[in-house]
């Protein structure tokens, strides 16, 4: 895959080599304070073989990772954080193997992150990084792409509350807690144990609410559901299933019951219609027309202020029949048009009703 630095020159690129080099530097400042039994010959060793796994798995993860390419300068600064961590949980004598995996995640995390940073600093006149409302409103008024960084799987925070601020500070305003499997946060409607949220887990989701942070429980379990529900109410704040269809249409595990409906509905909050034919329809084929089954049911629940085109094109393997991607969107509004859904109901599930969930979020 082509080795992208785009239009920096090359002093730029060896610059961020230099950033590396700089901090194998302070890796071993770093020691010297500690004293000289971190110097020693094994532990220098160790420190270099970490810091080498770790450039090895960010580098393979971001070829196979990036839509586009690799970037060096979203490497370098990924790789640079996961460096940090690597020298730190040796530091307090972890093995070698756990300090680099450790950083796997993480790495992955910061590299997607620094891409769309990247990418917004290219296309300055066409998409915005939004941090909050106002910021969303002013990309709007100036014709602009409204871009909110969104972590699916909390994995990313590697179990550190800590982390949470940091991803906060880069810009993330939405983490869907779990995705396809169990973890540090709640039992995963895939996984295997079908757990509530854990201690860390309440932790994570009350901080959530706190900084204003969009809750997202597709993929949970339904015992992490209903806990997130509970704090939900007690902060008196909304959450999303941002790509979650009905289980009463589709009897599919990943997909909300009526009473998880209802309960999204009374917390203000909002229901990502999801296009994956497997959760449209059991019968292994879905077209337009199993979309607008899923709108119709949760509007009979009273969802028709609280559902939005979901999609989910990124993640799945199988499309609606008539459906693509996004470049389809306009065939679905006119398939729903043409079934006698009012002009508001159209605006208001490709627009509003997200952006007034937003509102009272970020």
């Amino acid at each position: 895959m082509e080795l992208k630095i785009g239009e920096r020159s090359a002093g730029r690129f060896f610059m961020d080599w230099a950033a590396v080099v700089a901090l194998v530097v302070s890796v071993a400042v770093f020691g010297a304070l500690r004293g000289g039994d971190f110097l020693s010959a094994a532990n220098a060793v160790n420190i270099l073989r970490a810091m080498s796994i770790t450039t090895i798995f960010a580098i393979a993860a971001t070829i196979a990772m990036a839509p586009d390419g690799f970037d060096m300068s979203a490497c370098t600064l990924a790789t640079f954080s996961s460096y940090i961590f690597a020298s730190s949980f040796l530091w307090f004598g972890a093995p070698l193997w756990l300090s680099a995996l450790i950083t796997v995640v993480f790495t992955m995390a910061m590299y997607l992150i620094n891409m769309f940073l990247i990418l917004v600093c290219k296309i300055p006149d066409m998409l915005a990084t939004c941090a909050d409302f106002g910021g969303i409103l002013n990309a709007l008024g100036e014709k602009k792409t409204a871009g909110i960084l969104a972590i699916e799987g909390a994995d990313a925070l590697e179990g550190e509350l800590s982390n949470l601020n940091y991803f906060y500070d880069r810009g993330v305003r939405l983490i869907t807690l779990t995705w396809n499997h169990d973890n540090e946060i709640s039992g995963s409607i895939a996984g295997d144990t079908g757990a509530g949220l854990t201690d860390f887990g309440r932790e994570v989701v009350c901080s959530m609410f706190k900084m204003g942070i969009i809750v997202d429980v597709s993929h949970i379990s339904k015992r992490g559901f209903w806990d997130v529900y509970k704090l939900a109410k007690k902060y008196n704040k909304p959450f999303v299933a941002s790509h979650s269809n009905a289980y009463s249409i589709c009897a599919h595990p990943r997909n909300l019951d009526d009473e998880q409906i209802e309960a999204i509905v009374e917390t203000g909050g909002c229901i990502g219609i999801n296009f994956y034919a497997d959760f449209l329809s059991e019968k292994g084929e879905a077209g337009v027309d199993d979309i607008l089954k899923h709108m119709e049911h949760m509007i009979k629940l009273g969802a028709e202020r609280n559902i939005g085109f979901g999609t989910d094109f990124d993640g799945m393997s199988r499309t609606p029949s008539g459906v693509s991607g996004v470049q389809s969107m306009g065939a679905v509004i006119a398939r729903m048009e043409k079934r006698g859904f009012s002009q508001e109901f159209v605006e208001n599930i490709s627009y509003y009703n997200f952006l007034n969930c937003f509102r009272k979020i970020l």
